[in-house]
């Protein structure tokens, strides 16, 4: 999602500042599940993650494109409707009650996704995105070597490709073995499907969107990219 996406974009940002030269990024959550009602199947929790990267300035590698994307007025698509500033906690926000036809629980302190709408978002803004950010960097699609997408579900991503007209083998994916990971599932893809392949990630295309409604797209390489093993840990 465009958490993962905003780290990257400030280390390039500092970077071209001057006086700096090599960046630790991390980012971790450990309260996620928590926002999600296990009575609904509307959203479902995910596990805890973490993530971490070290991100060298390098001329060696040329240069690096990223586009970021908000849209306000789909802010309801995904959302919490109460428990912050705007519409403090009390006993009513709290409190779980049946929310549609479907018979899901929640509280107004628990998410809640128009997936519909969400999925039609993606299809109709992702496409745009990855075509306007090809043509400001110069680069024909098909020199792009991976296109690595949040995995928020397997159709989506799959229908995704279909539309942009891109070869699956391009298209990593981790969704069989952790799902939705909310912010990590890109930086995750990578670890897990890309690690030994880098010397033929010359040129990658990461694509996150998400809650806001928000999206954004980057073009940069992973070539001699060092990935370490993934670790996972028995709760």
């Amino acid at each position: 999602m465009l958490g993962f996406r905003l780290r990257p974009v400030g280390s390039v940002q500092l970077y071209a500042a001057g006086g700096i030269s090599k960046g630790f990024t991390a980012g971790w959550r450990n309260t996620l599940s928590g926002v999600f009602s296990k009575r609904s199947e509307n959203c479902l929790p995910v596990r805890r993650w973490g993530v971490a990267a070290l991100i060298e300035r390098s001329d060696a590698f040329g240069p690096s494109h990223f586009t970021l994307h908000s849209d306000g007025s789909r802010e309801s698509l995904i959302k919490v409707d109460a428990g912050g500033y705007r519409n403090p906690s009390s006993a009513e926000t709290v409190r779980e009650k049946v929310v549609d036809e479907h018979g899901n629980i929640r509280s107004d302190e628990q998410a809640y996704m128009k997936g519909a709408d969400v999925f039609n978002f993606v299809l109709r803004e992702i496409p745009k995105t990855v075509k306007n950010i090809l043509a400001t960097a110069g680069v024909p699609r098909e020199d792009i070597d991976y296109f690595v997408f949040h995995q928020a579900n397997a159709y989506m991503n799959s229908y995704l490709a279909k539309k942009m007209k891109v070869d699956t083998s391009k298209v990593p994916t981790c969704l069989d073995r952790f799902g939705n990971t909310s912010s990590v599932s890109i930086p995750l893809t990578i670890v897990s499907e890309l690690a030994g392949k880098t010397a033929s990630a010359e040129k990658v295309m990461l694509c996150g969107f998400g809650v806001g409604l928000s999206w954004a797209a980057a073009i940069l390489s992973l070539a001699n990219c060092q990935i370490l093993p993934l670790l996972e840990v028995d709760e």
